[in-house]
C-alpha cells in the first residue's frame, strides 16, 4: 500500500505577507481573493498594519472609480477598474453627490431631504441627521475622526 501523499509545508505568515504587499492595487478582487484562501491570509489582509505598509509600499490611492452628477438624471458611478461598484439604492429618484473622500460618498436626496454615506465597497449606505437649518441648498464634506488614521 502507497504511503498518502505529503502535504506540503505552510509558507511563513511573513512570507505570504511579502508577496501579498507585492500585488498591484490596480485590481482589488485580486485582494479580496487572496483574503478568501484561508484565515490566516484574511487575518493578515485585515489588519490595519499591513493595510498602512500596503499603501505606504504602492504610495497612491486606488481610484476604483468617481461619481458623475449628471444635469436632469440621478448620478452614475462610472468605474475605472474591473470590478464595478454599483450606485447606491436611494429609495429616490433625486438625489446628488456632494462630496468624496476616504473612499465615501455624501449623497443628498431632494424627495424626502435626506443626507446619506455611501461606502461603494462595502455598498452600505449611513443616514446622516440634517442640520436644523431649513435652507434649500446644502454643502458638505466627509471627514473621518478615527484615531490613527493617517487617510492613506
Amino acid at each position: 500500500m502507497a504511503p498518502p501523499p505529503r502535504q506540503p509545508p505552510e509558507l511563513p505568515i511573513e512570507i505570504v505577507g511579502e508577496i501579498i504587499l507585492r500585488v498591484p492595487p490596480d485590481e482589488p478582487a485580486d485582494l479580496l481573493c487572496a483574503s478568501l484562501v484561508c484565515k490566516r491570509w484574511c487575518r493578515l489582509l485585515s489588519d490595519p498594519v499591513f493595510r498602512r505598509r500596503y499603501c505606504r509600499y504602492h504610495r497612491t490611492p486606488l481610484l476604483l472609480g468617481f461619481v458623475h452628477n449628471m444635469l436632469h438624471s440621478n448620478p452614475r458611478f462610472v468605474s475605472t477598474v474591473a470590478s464595478p461598484c454599483s450606485p447606491p439604492a436611494m429609495g429616490s429618484r433625486d438625489w446628488w453627490a456632494l462630496d468624496c473622500r476616504h473612499g465615501r460618498v455624501l449623497i443628498r436626496s431632494f424627495a424626502p431631504s435626506v443626507f446619506s454615506v455611501w461606502d461603494p465597497l462595502t455598498r452600505e449606505l449611513q443616514r446622516v441627521p440634517r442640520g436644523p437649518y431649513p435652507h434649500d441648498y446644502y454643502t458638505g464634506a466627509v471627514l473621518c475622526d478615527a484615531a490613527g488614521c493617517d487617510h492613506l
